[in-house]
């Protein structure tokens, strides 16, 4: 008998840039990240944190351990103050997020009784029927509403069903909010309530980092950087999974530009098989249509450059509000701020990072015509890292103890490859 003609995989299926990649997930079985998780799941009665940079695939790592039958998950962008966690928790499980407390006041004979509405007395519905009631009995009922879940029920249904408490993006909260949090869970933990808190470890404040280590309740995976051999393996999966023909060379050209982000891999190999015109996967019974690169491979990667607009580019090219913006001569004609000459240097250094005061200047003298003082440059990547922190989503860059760090592969690819960064700033 024939076997029926399974579903055609859609490129979309199978390179998933921002969403959970069933065909092409890596286990990175050599740095047991899976395996660190479940054993602290299954052994450990301590917070869990899983730390890692931007779009280094925390997420996708907790939703393949943790099954969503499992867990209840909360996105740490939602929480504005620590009872919507019991909130959210309450809607995740089914806990009302209101109750009503009713009680009665009966008078007879000019006594009065209050009686809870559970419980009926004797004679007013109770176990013994009264054949008659004075005519100056009366009663009434008073109730009270209150009208959020408490901590504790939340925790309780979280212990009796079992589930595995999920914070992501827990680095959004405020650092008191982090703070306020750990305490809260820190008790339910001991009695075996399972916490992971997905993170950024730059984006952890002190108080809280302190609040965590300061009795060894806590324990963290940090997701190492990607590997080449990892990132190719993405490709390699999905074009086999589609039945496509490709030369490794092709592969590996994308993973060089990928700043080691499975997100970016996932993303150029969506693209790259779109500027193929290829949409779903190949069922012929020949080989399948080649994915290659144009011959000029600097069109593809300009071209997916100009796909992106990173609000935070154009915040921290405008920097401060200012009335002194100090106009400085560019080598190639025009003129830029101090703010819009930083970013031309980090484009003319290719993105790279971390970034020193040495490595900067001599990246500014090849963009500007007289370059500024130290002062004047640090005082403007101070600022930039207010601006980045300030703005709504992760931080794209961090400066730091003299150090300018590129956090975020997207923004430093579109530093790199979007050849419209002199034309706006000039």
């Amino acid at each position: 008998m024939q076997e029926p003609d399974m579903q055609t995989l859609r490129v979309r299926d199978v390179f998933v840039p921002g969403g959970y990649p069933r065909y092409t997930y890596q286990d990175r079985k050599k740095f047991q990240i899976e395996e660190k998780l479940r054993d602290a799941l299954e052994r450990l009665n301590k917070l869990i944190a899983v730390a890692g940079p931007t779009k280094s695939g925390k997420t996708v790592l907790v939703r393949r351990v943790v099954d969503l039958a499992d867990r209840v998950w909360i996105e740490g962008g939602h929480i504005k103050s620590i009872s919507d966690v019991w909130a959210l928790i309450g809607d995740a499980l089914g806990i009302p997020n209101s109750k009503t407390e009713a009680n009665s006041i009966f008078e007879e004979n000019g006594k009065s009784y209050e009686i809870d509405s559970s419980f009926k007395p004797v004679g007013i519905g109770g176990g013994t029927k009264a054949s008659e009631i004075d005519k100056d009995a009366k009663s009434q009922t008073l109730s009270r509403t209150f009208g959020s879940v408490a901590s504790k029920a939340a925790v309780d249904a979280l212990l009796r069903e079992r589930k595995v408490l999920v914070i992501d993006d827990f680095h959004y909260l405020p650092a008191e909010l982090q703070s306020e949090l750990v305490r809260a869970l820190k008790p339910a933990v001991f009695e075996g309530l399972q916490v992971v808190l997905i993170l950024i470890p730059h984006r952890m404040h002190e108080a809280a980092r302190a609040e965590m280590d300061l009795d060894g309740r806590t324990v963290t995976i940090p997701i190492p950087e990607w590997q080449p051999e990892e990132l190719f393996s993405i490709g390699e999966t999905g074009f086999d999974q589609l039945r496509l023909s490709y030369l490794p060379s092709t592969i590996d050209h994308l993973v060089r530009e990928t700043f080691c982000s499975p997100h970016l891999m996932q993303d150029f190999c969506s693209s790259l098989c779109n500027k193929c015109n290829i949409k779903e996967e190949y069922r012929g019974e020949l080989s399948g249509p080649r994915i290659a690169l144009p011959v000029d491979s600097r069109e593809f990667f300009q071209s997916f450059a100009q796909s992106i607009s990173p609000e935070a580019f154009k915040a921290l090219r405008k920097g401060p509000d200012r009335t002194n913006r100090k106009d400085r001569d560019l080598n190639a004609g025009g003129t830029c701020d101090t703010y819009e000459a930083v970013l031309l240097a980090l484009h003319e250094l290719g993105a790279s990072t971390p970034v020193d005061w040495t490595l900067l200047r001599r990246a500014l003298q090849v963009v500007l015509k007289d370059v500024p003082q130290q002062h004047e440059v640090t005082r403007a990547l101070e600022k930039m890292d207010e601006i980045a922190k300030d703005l709504q989503g992760e931080p794209v860059i961090d400066y730091a103890n003299g150090e300018l760090h590129l956090v975020d592969p997207f923004f430093r690819y579109y530093l790199k490859w979007n050849t419209q960064i002199m034309d706006e700033a000039t």
